[in-house]
């Protein structure tokens, strides 16, 4: 899939809004780093490598999570990262994987693989039954907000013309957060998008679930802020699969969501940050 880009006009109301911009990549001890001044806004993105299978480091972030098990392949390093700052005081929205799996059901099993299926990753089986948690990582997330922040409910909708357009891309981003192949039966990913343009911002992040002979789910976040907008709108749809069709094994995300058509959540917010 093609990311969604995002732009308004360029002037909203009379004037033209005067906004400064900044770029910046480094490249130390294999982590990436790309920063953009968008008005008020300081956008980072962070990638880094897989976290060790084992070792210190591993122990220290499973050691934060109340999870029998964690994906395969996490990313703690890797974070997007939107922050206002005003003298002494932030706000912030971040993604994060280590805030994601907090999120995860640690009380039962919420997908049942059929009974012929033998998974190669038999530990799966010993939680579910001596600990059961959601072992898909099927995660509620929806960003981390620090600072403060009022939250309204709201009818309005996402902006599909800035969302479509065409603008300059001035930062892009594609941050994978955790990823798990749940023994060879699907996968679960979770990742995280944004597109910086001249006139706002647009974030996507996704969680992707695909157990395969059960369930496909999208369950998507998005962020949009346009030059002029006193808040971020947030919109979160998650969408789960009625059936399970032959022709969706090995199904990926991008081709996932027309074949997801329960609602299992739908809801727009706004988020006003106390420094806009």
């Amino acid at each position: 899939m093609v990311p969604p880009t995002c732009c308004v006009p360029l002037s909203r109301g009379s004037q033209i809004p005067v906004f400064r911009l900044k770029f910046a990549e480094m490249d130390l001890t294999n982590i990436k780093e790309q920063y953009h001044q968008l008005g008020p806004w300081l956008i980072k993105t962070t990638e880094s490598h897989i976290l060790n299978a084992s070792g210190d480091e591993r122990e220290l972030f499973e050691s934060k999570l109340d999870l029998p098990c964690t994906p395969e392949m996490l990313f703690s390093k890797n974070s997007l990262s939107l922050s206002l700052r005003q003298d002494e005081k932030e706000a912030k929205i971040e993604f994060l994987a280590l805030d994601a799996l907090k999120l995860v059901d640690k009380s039962k099993v919420h997908v049942q693989v059929p009974a012929a299926k033998q998974w190669s990753r038999p530990h799966f089986h010993k939680y579910s039954i001596l600990n059961p948690f959601d072992w898909t990582f099927s995660t509620t997330y929806s960003g981390t907000t620090t600072g403060d922040w009022l939250v309204q409910s709201t009818l309005e909708g996402l902006d599909q013309k800035f969302i479509r357009s065409r603008d300059p891309i001035l930062l892009f981003g594609s941050i994978n957060l955790f990823e798990d192949e749940l023994g060879d039966n699907g996968i679960s990913l979770l990742n995280v998008k944004i597109r910086v343009m001249p006139t706002g911002f647009f974030v996507l992040q996704r969680f992707f679930l695909r157990v395969d002979g059960c369930l496909l789910r999208i369950w998507d976040t998005r962020l949009q802020w346009r030059l002029g907008d006193k808040y971020v709108l947030r919109e979160v749809k998650r969408l789960d699969s009625e059936m399970w069709l032959p022709t969706m094994v090995g199904v990926q995300a991008d081709d996932a969501e027309q074949l997801c058509k329960q609602v299992v959540e739908h809801r727009t917010e706004k988020l006003f940050p106390e420094l806009l």
